[in-house]
């Protein structure tokens, strides 16, 4: 979550259209061809060069609290008339609720997507930048209709 918001213009190669950063937690490297409509939006942005942040006013936010990354998504999620829903109740002083659609939901939805479009899991685990399978099997969610065009795709008996 934070790796993205922190993302500079230094990451960011115009002519290839590729956003590429290390991941704080792993320490990997993480190459992704960016859609065309992220790249658009890129485009439409004000430079910046370097070290500068494409997204300044996520930069300088941490993951969570208040002021947080997490808030700021709820924020807009809420501004669009979504209600993110409550996964988990807080629990004693030091428990906090979890809602269902977070910031963190995002890369969910990302590798999910990608799944139902019939893309390879080694290939999303390296566009999602997961260091292994078993990890990477967690944020992948398939619907029904996935599994009934699997079905579908087997030819007739003769």
């Amino acid at each position: 979550m934070k790796d993205l918001s922190r993302l500079t213009w230094g990451a960011w190669d115009r002519e290839k259209q590729t956003l590429t950063f290390t991941q704080k937690k792993t320490g990997g490297v993480v190459l992704v061809p960016v859609h065309r409509e992220l790249a658009n939006y890129l485009e439409r942005l004000p430079s910046g060069v370097g070290k500068a942040p494409i997204l300044p006013t996520l930069a300088s936010k941490s993951g969570t609290g208040r002021s947080g990354l997490s808030m700021a998504f709820r924020n807009i999620m809420l501004a669009a008339g979504i209600e993110p829903g409550i996964a988990r109740e807080r629990s004693g002083k030091a428990g906090h609720s979890v809602s269902k659609l977070s910031f963190h939901s995002l890369r969910h939805s990302f590798t999910s997507e990608l799944a139902k479009s019939g893309v390879p899991p080694e290939i999303r685990q390296k566009l999602t930048g997961h260091a292994d399978l078993g990890t990477h099997k967690t944020y992948t969610h398939l619907e029904v209709a996935t599994f009934q065009r699997a079905i579908a795709a087997l030819p007739s008996l003769p």
